[in-house]
C-alpha cells in the first residue's frame, strides 16, 4: 500500500478550465512535494478535461473526481475531503494561483501549532489573473475565519463536524458556516503565511455582465439568510448583515435606486482610481446581497 501523503489539497471546479489550469500549474511549482491534489469536477462540460495539457492531467499527484451534475461547492468539497488520503486537508478554489511555498507553509503551521487549529492563509484579489499583486489591482480578502479559498484543517475536524452543510447549494457562506461550527467544537483559527491570488476581473459594464454579478451577490444574500436561520445568534446576525443598524445604513446609502448613482461613479472612478472604483462597485453588490438576505428572511 502506498504511503499516504502529508497533505491533501481539495479543489472544486465548475466550468473554469483556464483558471483551473493556472491553479494546477502553480501547484506544480511547490517547494514541498509530499501532497496530493484532488480536483472535484462539479458537473462541468466535458471540455474541462480536454482543455488541460495531457502532462498535467496525468500527473501522479493529481486525482480527478466527478459529479454527474452540479451540486454546489459544499457537496464538491465534501466529495473531495472524504476521498482524501492525508490527515491534513487544504481547501483551495479553482480560480486561485498560489506561491511556491504554499503547501510548505500550511504544513509548517500545523506542525508548530499541533492539533486543534484551523490555518487561514492570505487571499489577494488580482484583476489580471497573474500571481503578481505588485503589478495588478489587489486587495486582501482573507479576513474570514474559514475562507475555503485558502484554508487548512485536520481531517479529524471534518469528521467531527460532518463537513460542509450541503443545504448551501448557491454561492457563498457554506465555508463560514462550517468555520462557525468548528469554532463551537473548540477549534482555534490562526494565520498562515501562505499566499493565494484570487482572480477577480474588473467590472464589465455590459448588461449581461452586470446581471451576472448581481445574481451572484443575491445568491450570497440567500446563503447569508440560511446561515442565520441555522445559527440565530447576535454574532451571526451581525456577520450576515441582518442587524437593524446595518439595514438602516444600507437603505440610507443605496435605497430608493440610489445604487444607480454609485454604479455610475464606480465606472468613472475605475478609469483613474481603480481601487476606489472597485470598492464602490462592491458597495453596490453588497447592497444587493443585503436586500436578498432580508427578502429571504421574510
Amino acid at each position: 500500500m502506498l504511503t499516504p501523503p502529508r497533505l491533501s489539497l481539495i479543489v472544486p471546479a465548475f466550468d473554469c478550465p483556464a483558471l483551473l489550469l493556472r491553479c494546477l500549474q502553480s501547484l506544480q511549482q511547490q517547494s514541498m512535494l509530499d501532497f496530493e491534489v484532488i480536483v472535484v469536477d462539479d458537473g462541468s462540460e466535458p471540455t474541462l478535461y480536454t482543455q488541460l495539457p495531457l502532462a498535467l492531467s496525468d500527473s501522479p499527484r493529481l486525482r480527478w473526481l466527478r459529479h454527474a451534475h452540479n451540486q454546489g461547492r459544499a457537496a464538491a468539497r465534501n466529495t473531495g475531503w472524504r476521498a482524501a488520503r492525508a490527515e491534513l486537508l487544504v481547501f483551495l478554489d479553482a480560480d486561485m494561483a498560489v506561491a511556491a511555498d504554499f503547501v510548505a507553509q500550511h504544513w509548517r503551521f500545523h506542525l508548530q501549532q499541533g492539533p486543534g487549529w484551523l490555518g487561514q492563509g492570505k487571499i489577494i484579489g488580482t484583476s489580471d489573473g497573474q500571481a503578481q499583486p505588485v503589478a495588478s489591482l489587489w486587495t486582501d480578502a482573507s479576513q474570514a475565519v474559514f475562507a475555503t479559498g485558502n484554508v487548512s484543517v485536520p481531517r479529524k475536524a471534518m469528521v467531527v463536524s460532518g463537513g460542509f452543510d450541503e443545504a448551501f447549494t448557491e454561492y457563498g457562506w457554506e465555508d463560514l458556516e462550517l468555520g462557525w461550527r468548528l469554532l463551537q467544537h473548540g477549534y482555534r483559527s490562526g494565520r498562515v503565511p501562505a499566499t493565494a491570488w484570487h482572480y477577480e476581473p474588473l467590472p464589465q459594464w455590459q448588461p449581461e455582465a452586470l446581471a451576472r454579478d448581481r445574481a451572484r451577490a443575491e445568491a450570497a444574500g440567500r446563503g447569508a439568510a440560511l446561515f442565520f436561520t441555522k445559527h440565530p445568534t447576535l454574532a451571526v446576525r451581525w456577520m450576515t448583515q441582518l442587524a437593524w443598524p446595518q439595514a438602516v445604513l444600507d437603505s440610507a446609502l443605496l435605497g430608493g435606486r440610489r445604487e444607480q448613482f454609485w454604479l455610475v461613479l464606480a465606472r468613472y472612478m475605475l478609469k483613474s482610481q481603480p481601487k476606489l472604483g472597485l470598492a464602490l462597485y462592491r458597495l453596490v453588490l453588497n447592497h444587493y446581497t443585503v436586500q436578498a438576505a432580508r427578502r429571504a428572511r421574510l
